[in-house]
């Protein structure tokens, strides 16, 4: 088995759409607005966005996504920015890797990490 599509279902469509294209830096596979239906690349991995008027507000995040970078403080630093907002920074855990994670529009949690040479 080949893992290739991550679906995510959305309440605004558009906004996800613009903030995965725009913040995370994933682009446009096919975009069907009429259907409120997309895919986007990851590197491999496609992330779908489907529309859904009727999803209730989810008390926890119902999806997290990780994302490899190679230089974390960098990234970090151009999300901020755009308007990330960090809640969680695991900068010198003394682990073989750090990561930090925000939040998309919708509350899903995403982390972005850096693997640290041993």
């Amino acid at each position: 088995m080949n893992l290739n599509l991550i679906s995510l279902k959305v309440n605004d469509w558009e906004q996800m759409v613009k903030f995965y294209q725009h913040v995370v830096g994933l682009e446009p596979i096919v975009l069907e607005p009429e259907h409120q239906y997309g895919w986007l690349d990851a590197e491999g991995v496609r992330l779908s966005i489907l529309g859904t008027k009727d999803l209730a507000p989810a008390e926890n995040a119902r999806l997290s996504l990780q994302f490899e970078v190679h230089d974390l403080i960098e990234e970090m630093r151009k999300l901020e920015e755009m308007g990330c907002v960090f809640f969680d920074k695991q900068l010198d855990t003394g682990e073989p890797y750090r990561m930090a994670q925000f939040r998309d529009p919708e509350g899903n949690a995403i982390a972005i990490y850096e693997l640290l040479s041993q």
